[in-house]
């Protein structure tokens, strides 16, 4: 169930290596609004991994700027998406993106 996915203490998790990657959600994850419950109510928070200390964060949704924010809190809305993090790491720029879907 959605509700259990995205929560947890580690937002953005340092690691060893040279990756930058979205860890929530995985590349083709498909979420349901639930219709029994409030919409306010069902929320996912975005996850990054990477590998140092992070200068600058930006998350984009669809193209769209969407946070500076480490680990964003997003409202589920209907329809396929685009994720996308950019980070600045030890003066270096680092990206991903991923595609995942929201059901009603």
């Amino acid at each position: 169930d959605w509700a259990s996915k995205g929560e947890g203490d580690d937002m953005i998790l340092i690691g060893g290596g040279s990756a930058c990657y979205i860890a929530f959600p995985k590349e083709g994850e498909v979420f349901r609004i639930d219709p029994g419950l409030r919409r306010e109510a069902q929320e996912i928070t975005f996850k990054a991994v990477v590998p140092g200390t992070v200068q600058e964060v930006e998350w984009t949704l669809d193209g769209k700027r969407l946070s500076n924010e480490i680990a964003p809190r997003w409202r589920l809305e209907p329809g396929e998406h685009v994720l996308a993090i950019r980070v600045i790491i030890d003066g270096r720029e680092r990206r991903h993106r991923l595609k995942f879907t929201v059901l009603i």
